[in-house]
């Protein structure tokens, strides 16, 4: 997994894709994308960090604007 791929599906995850759009929008398949978020090893529990993290700053976003 390169820094490049992982920072493209974070991106599409921030501006709001769903975890298989942004898969698809970084150039790789959604299995591969969930087989990186069930590993249990460096690179990819840095990875599964950055999504989660994508995920919830995404979420705060969409509850500032429902509720704001």
């Amino acid at each position: 997994m390169s820094s490049a791929v992982q920072d493209r599906v974070v991106a599409a995850i921030t501006a709001g894709h769903f975890r298989e759009s942004a898969a698809r929008l970084a150039g790789i398949s959604p299995d591969t994308l969930y087989r990186w978020l069930s590993a249990e090893t460096e690179p990819y529990k840095s990875f599964q960090e950055a999504v989660e993290t994508a995920e919830a700053e995404l979420e705060r976003e969409v509850l500032e604007v429902v509720t704001g």
